[in-house]
């Protein structure tokens, strides 16, 4: 009977260890990309799935306040959040509900994560790039800073057949990647030419 006690108390002392493990938060994040990408053309889904992502890393913080883990765990826990960080940020810019600016770092992290088609739309014509991202029935656009300069971005924007057209303004940091345009609210909008560029150092 001991040796029965004994054996169901190391079961649930590791099964308490493995839902606080870099493991555990590694499934959460997992199914928080996979939700993204089912949920994305909802945009309050897609804020609440931010908001989870940012939990994960809050959590992990928590979790190496109160538990003695080793160099390595620490380190593996520290790459988990690295993780959560990058996907917040994606969802926010990506998912078009938050003004968020993901490191292209960040944004290639995340998106191996969420499984996004990238394509070049404009390289090389403008002091910046332009890229967009299809999920699904989901397109966006993003303008990309691969220079080591931080610019406001003037641009302007159309659909092929000229009857919509629009223009904007961002402050684009260096490295970074930042959404200009989705096609949420017109689903079948999923072409846009962008032009009209110019970028002013900041």
């Amino acid at each position: 009977m001991k040796t029965f006690v004994i054996s169901i108390a190391i079961v649930f002392f590791g099964w308490f260890r493995f839902n606080d493990s870099p493991s555990s938060y590694e499934s959460k994040l997992s199914n928080i990309a996979s939700d993204f990408r089912e949920k994305i053309m909802e945009e309050d889904d897609c804020k609440n799935l931010m908001y989870d992502a940012s939990r994960v890393a809050d959590d992990i913080d928590d979790e190496l306040k109160k538990e003695d883990y080793s160099s390595a765990e620490i380190s593996q826990f520290k790459e988990v959040k690295r993780k959560a960080e990058a996907l917040e940020s994606y969802i926010g810019s990506v998912g078009g509900c938050l003004n968020t600016v993901p490191t292209i770092e960040e944004f290639n992290l995340a998106n191996r994560m969420v499984g996004g088609s990238v394509s070049n739309v404009v390289q090389g014509k403008f002091c910046v790039d332009f890229i967009s991202v299809t999920i699904d029935k989901y397109k966006v656009y993003l303008g990309e800073n691969n220079s080591n300069s931080n610019y406001t971005v003037s641009y302007s924007l159309k659909a092929p057949d000229g009857l919509n057209s629009g223009k904007g303004t961002m402050g684009l940091s260096a490295k970074s990647v930042r959404h200009i345009y989705d096609n949420r609210k017109k689903p079948n909008q999923k072409t846009i030419i962008v032009y009209g560029v110019t970028c002013k150092p900041f």
